[in-house]
């Protein structure tokens, strides 16, 4: 394979990663990507083949572009050396004619000059010439390159559009489709409601066994209950996960039996209490006022005390603004909302693990295959990905929520 097919290949990887469509799937499931990245390089050859009208094109057009070169380099030779042939004329001119007049005897053979000064005119006349060929083909020359830059865009457009695209459309379908179904079997289990419409509630369970099995792949044995704080505290975002994973497992350290409760008390604790600094800085950029002596009381209660669902529940009430229209919307109430939502959001997952951590020890530490997790979550009321909702839409009286 040649250079600049993997050039051109690469290009249409990076246009196809850039779409937004295929953005929002890769968020969905981010391990698809790498699934692609492995399929794509196993079947580089025959992704190619596919554009290969186009490739020939691009080769001819590429072979023009080498002839005009190489011709513009050799009228540039040719002008090079008229030139340095008319300099060495004309210096073996001046040099005759100055010993011409210095030494009397050599005044007979003064004709001899005629003889370079025949030659510089012949010389120049082939750099003149030169100069024009060189010109000429200089400008054919750019018109190969502009016409070779159109050749690889066609190309690329046809391995974007016959091959990379539909190869990795097939690939995010069959990938979104598997974890569609692992949802669906968790949702069907006994005391669960299905999702009420094609958007409600599909989009977080997706992410959430998504998250599940990177998760699995990059932290050997981490237990189920703690894939799904993992989730919940990072808020599903992929770059976020495998820090508060391995904060969690730090956390935990040899105590395998250690209840869920605790650990998820110990690692919010790691996460709010740097996050209310910053919360504090953001407000004075804006130029909010101070916030309320309660909500402030409740903020150094969090750095103090542990948090409690009941604690962070409360700081989330206090610090919700008041609803308004829009347009009297400002930037610290938006500040106030987040940092309310994400507060409420945390005050669900605590409260979650102190419920379900019990039924879901039920599951083993290591091992666990997906009927495993399905019959174990059968049998527990509040399961992932109800949790998952419930967490994600934590603020069921909120007219909007904005989550971190």
């Amino acid at each position: 394979m040649s250079t600049v097919s993997e050039q051109v290949f690469e290009e249409a990887l990076r246009e196809a990663f850039g779409r937004g469509e295929i953005v929002d799937a890769f968020a969905r499931a981010p391990l698809a990507k790498e699934q692609f990245e492995a399929q794509s390089s196993l079947r580089k050859q025959e992704l190619l083949a596919v554009a290969s009208p186009e490739e020939d094109a691009h080769t001819e057009v590429a072979a023009r572009v080498h002839e005009a070169r190489v011709l513009a380099n050799r009228e540039n030779d040719n002008k090079g050396w008229a030139l340095a042939s008319t300099l060495v004329l004309g210096i073996l001119l001046v040099v005759g004619g100055a010993l011409a007049l210095i030494l009397p005897k050599l005044q007979t053979w003064a004709w001899v000059l005629a003889i370079p000064a025949v030659l510089i005119l012949f010389t120049g006349w082939q750099a003149r010439k030169a100069s024009r060929s060189m010109r000429v083909a200089k400008e054919t020359l750019l018109d190969a390159e502009h016409e070779l830059a159109g050749a690889r865009a066609v190309w690329r457009n046809a391995l974007l559009n016959r091959s990379v695209l539909p190869l990795l459309r097939l690939l995010l379908n069959e990938r979104l489709t598997s974890i569609r179904s692992t949802h669906l079997a968790i949702t069907k289990a006994p005391g669960l409601e299905e999702p009420q419409g094609p958007g409600e509630g599909a989009t977080e369970p997706v992410r959430f066994f998504e998250a599940a099995s990177l998760l699995k792949q990059r932290i050997i044995g981490i237990p189920e209950p703690f894939i799904l704080l993992c989730y919940t505290l990072s808020g599903g975002r992929p770059d976020e996960l495998l820090t508060i994973a391995r904060q969690m497992m730090a956390v935990r350290g040899k105590g395998i039996d250690e209840p869920l409760s605790l650990i998820a008390r110990a690692t919010i604790e790691q996460c709010v209490r740097p996050n209310v600094e910053p919360y504090l800085t953001e407000l004075g950029r804006v130029g909010a006022d101070h916030e309320t002596p309660q909500s402030m009381l409740d903020l150094r209660r969090l750095t103090d005390e542990s948090p409690t669902p009941d604690l962070l529940r409360t700081l989330a009430e206090n610090l919700k603004p008041e609803i308004k229209p829009d347009a009297e919307f400002t930037e610290a109430d938006r500040i106030r909302w987040q940092q309310a939502a994400y507060f409420r959001h945390l005050s669900v997952v605590l409260r979650l693990c102190a419920n379900t951590g019990r039924a879901l020890a039920i599951l083993p530490v290591r091992g666990v295959t997906d009927s495993k997790v399905v019959d174990a979550l059968a049998r527990v009321k509040l399961d992932m990905v109800k949790s998952v909702r419930l967490a994600w839409d934590s603020a069921e009286d909120w007219e909007t929520v904005y989550l971190p």
